[in-house]
């Protein structure tokens, strides 16, 4: 099955026909010259028929080169985009650092202009006490923290009475057999425990 010509063949096709034809019509036209006029009409018609099928090669390379231009527009997109945020970052920093260096400039001019009008030995004896307090501050903070650590004592120390009056009237009533409540193994483990019980005791101070 023959397949479809493309259509600058076809057209190269159409133009040698046509040249022929040409050619056929001029050559009965004038008997003498017509060897020579049917082959240069011969010759031009298939130097156009060439050219138009070179065109027509050429073509698809140009197709070629267009859809690879399209492929790298995006990325040169994505490349000026990066460079457009990269100019953005670095006109922010710019203008943060214009107000830092402003700011430290206008202090800078209060601290000279403030140190002229109070006097430098003024200003180093008001830096004596912000120091000073400072040091009261965490002297404060830490009376705070002995005094409640004290309160913890005291608690445990009231534990630790009570566990032992406990502790002295089972005794007593075990040893002289008088009425009295009977400890359990448990709550003497727990009021007096000895070397190698757990979970006895008074409680721990840092508890």
């Amino acid at each position: 099955i023959a397949a479809a010509a493309p259509p600058a063949v076809a057209a190269a096709d159409a133009s040698i026909a046509g040249g022929a034809t040409a050619s056929a019509s001029e050559c009965m036209l004038s008997p003498s010259g017509g060897g020579a006029a049917v082959a240069g009409s011969a010759d031009a018609s298939r130097d156009a028929a060439v050219g138009a099928i070179s065109h027509a090669e050429v073509a698809p390379e140009a197709m070629a080169a267009g859809d690879s231009a399209a492929d790298a527009a995006p990325s040169r997109g994505a490349a000026g985009e990066a460079e457009l945020e990269e100019t953005l970052l670095q006109e922010e920093y710019r203008q943060h650092e214009e107000v830092h260096m402003a700011t430290l400039v206008q202090w800078v001019a209060e601290f000279n202009a403030l140190t002229n009008e109070i006097g430098r030995p003024v200003i180093e004896r008001a830096q004596g006490y912000y120091d000073r307090q400072a040091l009261l501050l965490q002297a404060q903070r830490d009376f705070s923290r002995q005094r409640e650590f004290l309160q913890r004592v005291n608690s445990s120390l009231e534990a630790a009475k009570r566990d032992l009056h406990t502790a002295e009237a089972a005794f007593e009533a075990s040893i002289t057999g008088a009425g009295g409540r009977a400890l359990s193994d448990e709550e003497w483990v727990r009021l007096a425990p000895l070397p190698g019980d757990s979970g006895g005791g008074p409680a721990q101070l840092g508890a």
